[in-house]
């Protein structure tokens, strides 16, 4: 083993991902210290690098011991490839940070994105407690995502290196009816980042179709944009209810999936929105995201007072983000004959109902699964334009490494948590 430093002119290359060379790579002087192993003439093999290391500076990453670059000078080379930290869902209720490998371009149609934001969705609450319905470990979760785009293939024509980005997190065929009629997220082959088969957010780096990457518009901070994803749930859910001007609907749940349909429905120009939680300071954020009245769950008159404001025969549309039966019961009893009723929750046991009950009132139930293209541009637009306020439903930003306390504050909702982020540094 040779130990020591080393003063080398050198030209930095990433083996796995040749066409980082052209982002990174540039020729420069510096004093490195390094341990490393001869195991041939012109090659070394990088073990440990000092606090500065040549793979460090050349990727912008943090610095860490295990990295392991290719770098030229002369006729030696020092070969190997960078990997990344990620948080692992390794089994239900346990999260676990790793060292693991960056993932590589499999087509150049496609992009790799380096993570700067992520937030904790509802949905991996879902899995970490095992009650997703095909979220399950081991995966490193994280579809939520603010990043910067580190590498494009050569197919690649609206994105480059450097964009500011966020995500539509479904990677599908492209080809079925579904895909080819607007509406992927239907597809039956479809893929969503974060699972088993497709690593998310909650590592440093991931790699996605450039179609399903949105550049973010200049001046749009990371607390606005990181809400793109779930106003887009909101949008859809909005625009399968088909909420028209002046209607009267009424929101169960004001978690962020609740709040973003709350401002989606007025978007969509819902007059009157009635907020239900059980939660004050949910129901405080609900009339900041443009609900017109705040109704506490727990409140013995509760019925009564949403009735005040929807009147007696109910309401246009009820969305449903809480999976709980009874929640769904309440809809049906406040929804108008006629009315409409949104379900966007995921439920961890059955529900019932009495099938008249739809039938006799000619009720529709609809189901709202994630969104479609036209559904993220929509929240784009009516984050920049100011017509959806839900800038302030990013509570809590905590790093990486502290997943697991996001994950706490999430459930429990301690210290008027609504939307927690980890932020990649």
């Amino acid at each position: 083993m040779i130990t020591g430093p080393c003063l080398l002119p050198f030209r930095w290359r990433d083996s796995l991902h040749p066409n980082i060379d052209r982002l990174s790579a540039r020729p420069t002087r510096r004093l490195y210290s390094f341990s490393c192993h001869v195991f041939a003439p012109g090659t070394l093999h990088i073990r440990q690098f000092s606090k500065h290391t040549i793979g460090c500076a050349a990727s912008g990453m943090a610095s860490r011991p295990r990295v392991e670059v290719l770098i030229e000078f002369g006729l030696w080379s020092l070969r190997g490839m960078i990997g990344m930290r990620a948080v692992l869902l390794e089994d239900y209720g346990v999260l676990k940070l790793i060292e693991t490998h960056r993932p590589e371009l499999t087509g150049q149609d496609q992009v790799l994105v380096r993570t700067s934001v992520v937030g904790v969705c509802g949905s991996e609450i879902h899995a970490f407690n095992g009650s997703h319905p095909f979220r399950e470990p081991p995966a490193v979760m994280g579809h939520e995502i603010v990043g910067i785009v580190a590498e494009a293939g050569s197919d690649c024509s609206s994105i480059k290196p450097g964009d500011r980005v966020t995500v539509d997190p479904q990677w599908t065929c492209g080809t079925c009816s579904w895909c080819t009629s607007g509406r992927h997220n239907l597809c039956p082959k479809k893929t969503v980042l974060g699972t088993t088969g497709w690593s998310g957010g909650f590592g440093e780096y991931f790699v996605i179709p450039e179609n399903r990457v949105y550049p973010l518009p200049p001046g749009m901070s990371d607390s606005e944009a990181i809400l793109i994803e779930p106003l887009s749930v909101g949008m859809h859910a909005s625009r399968r209810a088909a909420v028209r001007d002046g209607e009267k609907a009424v929101v169960f749940g004001s978690g962020t999936i609740g709040l973003s349909t709350i401002a989606a429905a007025r978007v969509y120009g819902a007059a009157t929105v009635v907020a239900v939680d059980l939660l004050d300071h949910c129901l405080i954020a609900a009339t900041s995201a443009g609900a017109t009245a705040a109704v506490h769950a727990g409140a013995v008159s509760a019925d009564d007072q949403i009735r005040s404001y929807v009147g007696k025969d109910g309401a246009d549309v009820v969305f449903v983000t809480i999976g709980i039966p009874a929640v769904f019961e309440k809809a049906l009893s406040l929804v108008r004959p006629g009315g409409r009723i949104a379900m966007i929750a995921l439920f961890d046991k059955p529900v019932s109902f009495e099938p008249f009950d739809i039938v006799g009132s000619d009720v529709s139930i609809l189901g709202s699964q994630m969104y479609s293209d036209i559904d993220v541009k929509d929240a784009i637009s009516a984050l920049v334009e100011g017509r959806a306020a839900i800038q302030h439903l990013v509570t809590h930003e905590l790093p990486i490494e502290e997943a697991r306390k996001a994950f706490d504050l999430t459930i429990s909702k301690k210290d008027n948590a609504i939307k927690v982020v980890l932020l990649h540094r």
